[in-house]
């Protein structure tokens, strides 16, 4: 003959109920490593054509206070935005002040120059990255530094997270920055 048990001594399906209370947890737990993941790596990759294209400034500096420096500022422009793998990235090139060049990436690149203002002058560098302070290329600037010719390069990807952006994302773009001096 089979007794009757209590409820509360019934530990059958107690399993199944944590499983339940926990599970939630964990998947959000899960999303948030998978989220951040996916950011990194989105920022590793940009980080990396920036770079590229700040190599390819440093090798290409001849041109940059030349006349071909609307091609340099082109080219970079799609080496930066074709060299992230990942498709998305928009790159916006400026050669000292003058020549511009934005490309969309993830395929032919669709590139608009602006011819800007002069790029044979020399500029002091500053923290705001502006190209208002003019100097004599070489020379020490009032600020500290060298004035010299600069190269801007940016990439930007837009990122959507899952859960949140942590506050790593403004505006949901992903966006990558580099200034090199190549004079």
């Amino acid at each position: 003959m089979r007794r009757f048990r209590a409820p509360y001594l019934d530990r059958r399906g107690a399993a199944a109920i944590e499983f339940v209370i926990i599970a939630p947890v964990l998947l959000a737990m899960f999303a948030g490593v998978v989220d951040i993941g996916n950011l990194l790596i989105t920022r590793f990759r940009l980080n990396a054509a920036v770079a590229a294209g700040v190599n390819y400034s440093m090798v290409h500096s001849e041109d940059v206070g030349t006349e071909s420096a609307s091609t340099l500022s082109t080219s970079l422009a799609r080496l930066v935005a074709n060299s992230s793998q990942t498709s998305g990235v928009t790159a916006t090139v400026t050669i000292n002040n003058g020549p511009s060049a934005t490309a969309i990436g993830g395929g032919t690149a669709t590139v608009s120059s602006n011819p800007g203002t002069s790029n044979a002058q020399c500029y002091c560098p500053t923290t705001a990255s502006d190209w208002a302070i003019t100097g004599s290329c070489g020379n020490t600037c009032t600020g500290g530094g060298t004035a010299g010719r600069f190269v801007r390069i940016t990439a930007r990807k837009s990122f959507t997270p899952l859960l949140s952006t942590y506050g790593l994302v403004r505006n949901g773009t992903v966006v990558a920055t580099n200034i090199v001096q190549t004079e």
